[in-house]
């Protein structure tokens, strides 16, 4: 049987000074959108989703965020 060994987060950046800066974190897409949607509509600006996967470790998954 297939076991997953990573997990998939998700991380909301904005663009200041001209670079990329994690703003905040999510455990799944669906509330990395909703994020997303409420920095756009209440900061203004240019933000985006980055998505990426950590490894879980001995069966245990303890989120980095």
């Amino acid at each position: 049987m297939y076991k997953r060994r990573t997990v998939d987060c998700f991380d909301v950046m904005g663009l200041y000074n001209g670079q990329w800066e994690v703003v905040t974190s999510a455990d799944n897409r669906r509330e990395a959108r909703a994020l997303l949607k409420d920095y756009q509509e209440n900061e203004g600006g240019a933000y985006k989703i980055k998505k990426y996967r950590e490894k879980i470790i001995a069966g245990d998954y303890v989120p980095a965020h």
